[in-house]
């Protein structure tokens, strides 16, 4: 199934829905690992999943 509309946060093409709220959200503003856009997780999650796709490239 393909999404068709554009992102909640930025207005680029979206590619994934928020679990928690259910906004079209774009690669940027979708955390894949807790399936939530970035309105909806909290501060120190986000900086723990940047932190944890940093060490995951840092990794190969």
């Amino acid at each position: 199934m393909e999404l068709v509309g554009q992102c909640m946060v930025c207005g680029k093409p979206a590619v994934s829905t928020c679990a928690i709220c259910g906004s079209l959200v774009c690669d940027e503003h979708f955390f894949s690992r807790t399936r939530m856009c970035s309105r909806c997780m909290s501060p120190m999650e986000k900086g723990e999943e940047k932190d944890r796709l940093k060490q995951k490239n840092l990794d190969r």
